[in-house]
């Protein structure tokens, strides 16, 4: 498990590098227009106002894939561990699926994601086709 988890971590780093770096970019390459704009007495201030939205929405927007990326880790992280519990109990890939209850906690706080099942073998029966639809 370890090599999975410094893959795991080269390629969060890599994401959370690249995005800083082409954010920056962005940044920068965004900014002449918005220098040269800025010098006309007229438009100064509204230009100043689109710049500052548009430097916003473009930090948002990287600093969510940041986000994202650090969640997905998170996630990994978790799915590791319960491989990594697994293994060192000595069970099988799917002994803990095989003994688990549908519904009910597993290790560490990860839910049990049910089989999308049919409703009617799920004891529910199936709702009624309606006309056209």
């Amino acid at each position: 498990m370890s090599r999975w988890r410094g893959l795991k971590d080269l390629v969060q780093e890599a994401v959370h590098e690249g995005t800083r770096a082409v954010e920056r970019i962005h940044l920068d390459t965004s900014a002449w227009p918005f220098d040269i704009l800025e010098r006309i007495p007229v438009i100064q201030a509204p230009v100043r106002t689109v710049r500052a939205v548009h430097d916003l929405s473009v930090s948002t927007s990287y600093s969510l894939v940041r986000w994202v990326n650090r969640a997905v880790g998170g996630v990994l992280d978790v799915t590791l561990d319960l491989m990594d519990a697994r293994r060192a109990s000595g069970a099988g890939p799917r002994s803990l699926h095989a003994r688990h209850q549908p519904g009910q906690p597993v290790e560490r706080g990860v839910a049990y994601l049910v089989k999308a099942e049919p409703p009617e073998e799920r004891g529910h029966p199936r709702p009624e086709s309606t006309p056209g639809g």
